[in-house]
């Protein structure tokens, strides 16, 4: 039976950034950024230690009155309606330390998980960054640290951590002991490279490896803290290992003895039982074990399970999505009477997220679904339950200011008790994006921490005094609070791609009911950071900046030599001399061809890293030229591609190649697309000029555009007569679409390529109000999905066993998709999972299919993604997940 231990959980979290110049600046790609808008908050004071004024607003956990897509340039306006007055109370903001106040993030940086707290008011905890150590993989300015901030703000790190035997990047907070020493674990490193459990003294800071996972039966890569049971046994998650999962494995649940010896006490299986556990566990007072699972279940969205001191494993809830929630990331935590509480990172009525509650006869309740608003977005902590009840957490974005908040819970009410502050320079006096849980003393206050910003821009330490008085009957005897062992799990704030309006949309639009009903497998690396690392030394022609790969989908065609597959390399190509002929357009982009395998697409040869070069006569398209030689604004600054399509036999070009890219202008943002054909297998590329740009105009010192226009591959019609093509538009109204279409014949598109003897590209079509009639460059279009749920990429493919087409989207963070008979009309997006969390974001869905044509999906196929960890081009790797058809 559930007992209230109070035994609580906590979460790590994971960031990347959440400004959306930011997120240029970081990715080239300003599709991360979505149609998220931000808010400007009065205060702009400056300091390394400063105290922020702010009254708490409240919402109604029965009455959310906002529409189920928030329109984020009127948010401010629309939540004038949805908060009620504050309490007569304020609420006291304090950044305890903000990190890299050393200059060389020595002192640790990127905090993801909350904080723990001693007798003396010590706060502890970890950083995924800085610190000392050099001997990681994932590393900038060190391979992470074991932190301690006194009451006064001075920080000591305890432990830096090297890579290697040592440990790295822990993602988890630690727990303390009765004589001050800290355990925890890091997510990688150790003796086998699979992360670590660990014991850091703390008075010398001496560490001390408990345990290294060796994958496989053992276990890899534990993302959650520890908890501790009267014994002194430690009990938490590993997110994979056991068996499952693509070989990778699906998850564990481990014990570690009092003696040191680790049992695995449950390996996941992905459905029913879920997979993927990305935080700790929770434990009652008869030692039953509480936790959930990232994805798997039923409806792979995640669960909340039990495991009995048998190792007997019950699924207590099947997220299924929309209201019901979706991927928790954090485990539960028990109340006095036994019932759980969590919340989900995904879903709901409103798509943010949700709070739940698991009785004792394992019913479950959504108690709350965010909106998006100044009550908060994406909750990816543990919750921090109180004596009376009352819940507080963090949610990872929302607030005032979109990027992030303080809540609680109480009697069926929200309250946001603080919203974190703009950083538009990188750097704010309170910090970004807080994901991990809360912490409180016996006084009522909550502490905290922030990944991103602060005042020196690697995060902060936090503490929020609630005015002196119990808010909601709050419990003020809260001693025990401080010693619980709370857990971490990480994540990815979406740039959400919700349409800020919703433009033209299709007239008698058909019901079209969904037929796939998908289920989705934990995901797989299948890059690493290291392996793109290498492949950037080797890559040909050398490269004059880092491999910044894949900065766009990955798709592949199947030859005589294997898989060749396509991207994009980010980085700066400097014009250079190689093999006695100058090379690269000292800008931004290009294609990146490798040859590997579905296991392995960067393969062992060398990448082949080319430019787009222009095409000879410059009539075709004057833009693509060198930026160091024209004035501001008439060259590109981005320019590449990925999605190829080889010509078939019988056709004109037959066995030549011809890809979409896309090309950007910065200072304002402003994006197009175009096509490149290749005639010796991706050697080169020559630019046929463009084919689409938005419906707004370029403007020198205009708008930046509200987000990309994705980076589609040429789709066959279902008459074989037309290319279409699937973008983003931004109208002259302001708004942008989810999908907007554009057509052109194929024989005129592979005419125009690739006979006579100026090569250009064929004029595109875009659809509008029913009718072909609008030009690619500049025409209006109507928007597919308008009422979409997600979106983001637009990549569209044929399904051979469905018969259909699918559109598969990812906004950073949540994977959705749809489906069409015809490619015109199309269900409603269909949520996936949530796939990224900040800083890990996961962006450029890319649909490939098993069979003799990768373009071509069938009833499973793979959805490759880059998976992001830290600043771009940071330690980031390619992952895939199988989606099955039923």
């Amino acid at each position: 039976m559930r007992s209230g231990d109070s035994v609580e959980t906590e979460k790590k979290g994971s960031a990347i950034q959440k400004l959306c110049f930011t997120i240029w600046v970081i990715t080239t790609h300003w599709w991360l950024c979505g149609g998220l808008a931000y808010g400007l908050r009065a205060n702009e004071q400056q300091g390394k230690r400063m105290t922020v004024m702010q009254s708490g607003g409240r919402f109604s956990g029965k009455n959310r009155l906002i529409p189920a897509l928030l329109v984020w340039p009127f948010a401010l306006v629309t939540l004038l309606f949805l908060v009620r007055p504050a309490v007569a109370q304020t609420f006291t903001f304090t950044e305890l330390y903000p990190f890299n106040s050393s200059g060389d993030l020595s002192d640790g940086g990127w905090p993801e998980a909350g904080v723990a707290r001693d007798a003396d008011g010590n706060l502890y905890g970890t950083t995924f960054f800085g610190g000392t150590g050099t001997g990681c993989d994932i590393y900038f300015g060190g391979c992470g640290t074991v932190f301690k901030v006194d009451p006064s703000g001075a920080e000591t790190v305890l432990h830096s951590f090297g890579g290697g035997p040592d440990g790295s990047n822990p993602t988890a907070r630690v727990i303390l002991d009765a004589s001050g020493n800290l355990y925890g674990t890091t997510a990688f490193g150790g003796a086998h490279g699979y992360g670590t459990i660990f014991k850091v003294d703390g008075s010398t800071g001496a560490e001390t490896i408990l345990h290294s996972f060796v994958s496989g039966a053992d276990g890899a890569n534990p993302n959650a803290s520890l908890v501790a049971d009267a014994a002194g046994n430690f009990y938490g998650t590993t997110r994979y290992g056991g068996e499952g999962c693509n070989r990778r494995g699906c998850g564990t649940v481990f014990e570690l003895s009092a003696t040191g010896q680790e049992t695995v006490l449950y390996r996941f299986g992905d459905v029913p039982d879920g997979a993927s556990p990305l935080d700790g566990v929770a434990l009652d007072s008869s030692g039953t074990i509480y936790g959930t699972t990232w994805l798997g279940g039923t409806y792979s969205l995640g669960t909340v399970f039990s495991l009995d001191s048998s190792g007997n494993e019950k699924v207590l809830h099947s997220f299924a999505g929309g209201s019901d929630g979706a991927n928790p990331l954090a485990a539960p935590v028990l109340d006095q009477a036994g019932n759980l509480y969590g919340a989900t990172s995904a879903a709901g009525t409103f798509y943010f997220g949700t709070l739940y509650m698991i009785d004792t006869t394992d019913n479950e309740s959504v108690l709350y679904s965010f909106t998006g608003g100044t009550d908060g977005a994406y909750p990816y902590a543990h919750l921090l339950v109180d004596a009376t009840g009352n819940l507080f957490g963090t949610a990872s974005q929302g607030g005032c200011c979109g990027q992030g908040s303080i809540f609680e819970f109480s009697n069926g009410v929200l309250t946001a008790l603080y919203g974190f502050s703009p950083a538009p320079n990188g750097t704010n006096a309170d910090g970004q994006i807080p994901m991990g849980g809360l912490i409180m003393d016996s006084a009522g206050n909550l502490y905290g921490t922030a990944t991103l910003a602060g005042s020196y821009g690697w995060g902060s330490v936090f503490k929020l005094q609630l005015g002196g008085q119990s808010l909601e009957g709050q419990s003020k005897d809260a001693s025990a609070l401080e010693s619980d062992n709370e857990l971490s799990a990480r994540f990815i704030p979406a740039a959400v791609s919700v349409p800020t309006t919703s433009a033209v949309a299709l007239s008698n639009t058909p019901n079209l009911d969904p037929i796939c009903n998908p289920t989705i497998s934990a995901p797989v690396e299948v890059a690493t950071s290291h392996q793109r690392y290498v492949a950037g030394t080797k890559a040909q022609p050398p490269l004059t900046d880092s491999f910044d790969w894949p900065d766009g989908q990955l798709s592949a065609l199947k030859t005589d030599s294997g898989y060749m597959f396509f991207s994009i390399d980010a980085g700066l190509h400097k014009r250079q001399l190689w093999h006695g002929k100058m090379v690269g357009n000292n800008n931004s982009g290009s294609v990146v061809r490798t040859i590997g395998t579905l296991d392995n697409p960067l393969g062992s040869a060398p990448p082949v890293d080319v430019v787009i070069d222009p095409n000879p006569d410059p009539k075709v398209n004057p833009h693509n030229c060198d930026p160091t030689k024209y004035p501001h604004h008439f060259c590109y600054t981005y320019i590449g591609g990925g999605p190829v399509y080889q010509v078939p036999q019988g056709q004109v070009g037959a066995g030549t190649w011809l890809l979409v890219y896309h090309a950007e202008y910065n200072d304002p943002a402003y994006f197009l697309l175009g096509l490149a054909v290749s005639s010796d297998k991706g050697l080169h590329w020559t630019d046929i000029g463009e084919i689409i740009r938005f419906n707004m105009p370029f403007g020198y010192h205009g708008q930046p555009a509200p987000g990309a226009i994705g980076d589609p591959p040429l789709v066959v019609s279902p008459d074989s007569k037309y290319f279409y093509v699937y973008f983003l538009d931004w109208l002259k109204s302001g708004a942008n679409t989810t999908a907007s279409i554009a057509r052109a014949p194929i024989a005129e598109v592979l005419q125009d390529a690739f006979a006579g003897s100026v090569h250009f590209a064929a004029p595109f079509k875009k659809y509008y109000q029913g009718k072909w009639d609008q030009p690619g460059i500049g025409g209006a279009s109507t928007d597919l999905i308008p009422d979409a749920h997600y979106g983001g990429g637009n990549n569209v493919a044929y399904d051979t066993y469905l018969h259909r087409y699918l559109m598969l989207n990812s906004d950073s963070q949540n994977y959705s998709y749809a489906e069409s008979v015809n490619g015109l009309e199309w269900t409603n997006t269909i949520f996936l999972g949530m796939l990224g969390y900040v800083p890990d974001i996961a962006g450029y869905a890319g649909p490939i299919g098993t069979g003799d044509d990768p373009a071509i999906l069938g009833k499973e196929f793979y959805l490759y993604y880059t998976q992001f960890r830290g600043p771009w081009p940071g330690a980031q790797s390619v992952k895939r997940f199988t989606i099955s058809c039923q």
